[in-house]
């Protein structure tokens, strides 16, 4: 009796250790069916990712590589006389790629160059375009030194404003324009539209009150003063009845990004806009030509997102991602200079720095780090 028990008790062990054996099996090849799962999965996933038509991801960092490693001991880029603007375009082109103090690679040239942003600042030799680029951080992050000097920026424009609405500026010996034109009244307001959106004074309603005004203000006298109806597109003066297109592009982006992509003036603009589309990428026949093709790019994107404009944006990206790639040195840089014949004071250094900038930001317009087209301000013309 006793020997049968031992014998039904080593039997059933042995059918315990087989259960287990087929269970630990089962497991493991759950395990790899998971995996094998997951795998194919990830693959999938990754086949679906759709990049801009001949868009190569490496191709605007490969860019930002080359501004990193030749910015000046200072935090600044190029030569003393350009260097507002330079510095303005570069950190443009390093907000757009999403890069602040603590990123891994730029983190260290975007606080220096943030810095050094500041300093000109306090010795009066700022440019509008770098008045643009502080605002613009200022909506990414929180720096307290930062938002102090926008703070500084915004009551001084605002304080200076006309009561027609006109914003006062120093005639820009870079560009060589004058204190009264269109494109330094849309770069006023985009500096003002950001600052609003950062926060700016968030713990003074008052003073909220008067940038609104002001961004109200400066939007009508820019439609007013530079918007020529017949011809569809915005005046660079208002003593030239010619349209512009840098004028044009920045004035709708200005108004695009105040929420009146709408209006006539815009729709109109936008129209004007994509006549450039079927022609040369750089055309040495417009004003700025380089400088336009930033904000051309913008406007056809933001169309394309919010106006009903994908077609124009779909041959755009495959023309300007095109030739951008085909352009760009082997060093990552770029420089169109040579061939615009823009009659800048830039030595070749500086002409690269600038072509860069630029190239950089049109190639970052699926990815801008930027909030969405505000809402706030859409019915403040109408009031």
């Amino acid at each position: 009796m006793d020997e049968d028990k031992k014998k039904t008790r080593k039997s059933s062990g042995e059918a315990n250790e087989r259960l287990s054996a087929i269970r630990f099996y089962a497991i493991i090849c759950a395990c790899a069916f998971s995996i094998a799962l997951l795998t194919l999965g990830c693959s999938s996933i990754k086949q679906k990712v759709e990049y801009p038509a001949q868009y190569t991801p490496g191709s605007a960092t490969k860019g930002l590589l080359w501004l990193r490693d030749h910015q000046n001991t200072n935090g600044g880029w190029g030569k003393e006389a350009n260097e507002p603007l330079l510095l303005g375009l570069v950190l443009l082109a390093y907000d757009s790629h999403g890069e602040t103090p603590p990123s891994m690679r730029f983190g260290e040239s975007t606080l220096h160059a943030l810095k050094r942003a500041c300093a000109l600042h306090d010795k009066k030799r700022s440019h509008l375009i770098l008045d643009v680029a502080i605002a613009r951080y200022c909506v990414t992050i929180k720096i307290p030194w930062l938002e102090h000097i926008l703070g500084d920026i915004v009551s001084d424009i605002v304080k200076r404003q006309n009561p027609n609405g006109k914003f006062n500026y120093e005639k820009d010996s870079i560009l060589k324009l004058s204190n009264d034109n269109a494109f330094s009244q849309s770069l006023t307001l985009l500096t003002l539209l950001w600052a609003y959106e950062g926060g700016i004074f968030k713990d003074n309603q008052e003073k909220r009150k008067k940038v609104r005004a002001a961004i109200k203000n400066g939007a009508v006298y820019l439609i007013q003063k530079y918007y020529n109806k017949s011809l569809g597109g915005f005046k660079l003066t208002s003593e030239n009845d010619d349209i512009s297109a840098l004028a044009t592009a920045a004035s709708s982006y200005a108004l695009i990004r105040y929420g009146l992509i709408r209006t006539p003036e815009v729709r109109g603009s936008l129209k004007s806009i994509a006549n450039y589309i079927d022609g040369e990428v750089i055309n040495p026949t417009l004003d700025f030509p380089i400088l336009s093709l930033r904000f051309i790019t913008s406007d056809i994107y933001y169309s394309s997102v919010h106006a009903g404009g994908r077609r124009e944006w779909s041959r755009w990206n495959k023309k300007y991602t095109k030739f951008l790639l085909s352009t760009q040195l082997e060093n990552g840089a770029w420089n169109f200079m040579k061939d615009a014949h823009l009659g800048f004071q830039f030595t070749d250094r500086d002409n690269t720095i600038y072509s860069t900038s630029i190239a950089d930001l049109m190639l970052e317009s699926y990815w801008l780090f930027t909030p969405e087209i505000s809402t706030v301000y859409r019915n403040d013309i109408d009031e």
